[in-house]
């Protein structure tokens, strides 16, 4: 009895510490020590070096234009100064390799029409644009680049379809906004001014661009591309000002 009574007695005064100590820390402790939880740790891992990656683009895109498509793996990493593993880490294999390198450049050609139009004259706005295209048009490795997309266009037509959408693409927008600021004051009569932009671009293109990217002409000097320049804005502009005078 005496011991019956005496682990009451412990039970209760067990039970009275538990209560006290919910109302002090919480009613968890009501159903008794807790587990500690279990803090689950996440590797990060190594990140990527971004020189690393930007060595790896700068030797493929060299490499690519200079050699073409068949240009081995190894020799990529060789000329990066990596080993071909760091390749595979960034780069699922060489088709992948090449769709980074084309991604960049067309990045960069966007980026070089990225140029605000801050409502100046705009004749002289057109021929601002049209130099920065026809040297783009002309540039040797932007030429090289052509010729590589071309070669692999049958085997990956997704790749050059993304680079034609998005280099013309971007140009013939940008130069849209541009016939239309200038169309909504009435100094120029344009129905379709997408149209018209693709029309001043054909005129910077020219023959002379499809010669030298097959190879069968030269590329045009500085004072060639400007003349070209002030010729196409000086024709666009005879065409489309009501008074066609430019």
């Amino acid at each position: 009895m005496i011991r019956d009574a005496s682990r009451r007695l412990k039970s209760a005064n067990r039970s009275a510490l538990i209560r006290e100590s919910a109302i002090k820390y919480g009613s968890d402790q009501l159903h008794g020590p807790q587990k500690p939880k279990m803090v689950k740790c996440v590797s990060k891992g190594r990140q990527k070096d971004p020189h690393k990656d930007d060595m790896i683009l700068t030797a493929a895109n060299e490499l690519f234009l200079s050699r073409g498509y068949n240009v081995p793996l190894n020799e990529i990493a060789i000329a990066a100064g990596v080993s071909k593993q760091t390749i595979y880490a960034r780069h699922a294999g060489k088709r992948e390799l090449l769709d980074a390198v084309v991604r960049r450049t067309t990045m960069e050609l966007i980026n070089s029409f990225d140029i605000p139009y801050s409502g100046e004259e705009f004749e002289s706005s057109l021929k601002k644009f049209g130099a920065i295209l026809i040297d783009i048009l002309f540039d040797p490795k932007r030429l090289t680049m052509h010729r590589l997309l071309i070669t692999v266009a049958p085997k990956y037509p997704d790749l050059a379809r993304h680079y034609y959408n998005c280099v013309p693409g971007t140009i013939i927008a940008e130069l849209t906004k541009r016939i239309d600021a200038e169309a909504s004051t009435g100094r120029l009569l344009i129905e379709n001014t997408s149209a018209c932009a693709s029309f001043f671009v054909g005129l910077i293109i020219c023959e002379n661009h499809i010669g030298s990217l097959m190879r069968v002409s030269s590329i045009p000097d500085k004072i060639a591309r400007k003349r070209r320049v002030n010729n196409a804005v000086s024709a666009f502009l005879k065409i489309y000002r009501p008074d066609g005078d430019c």
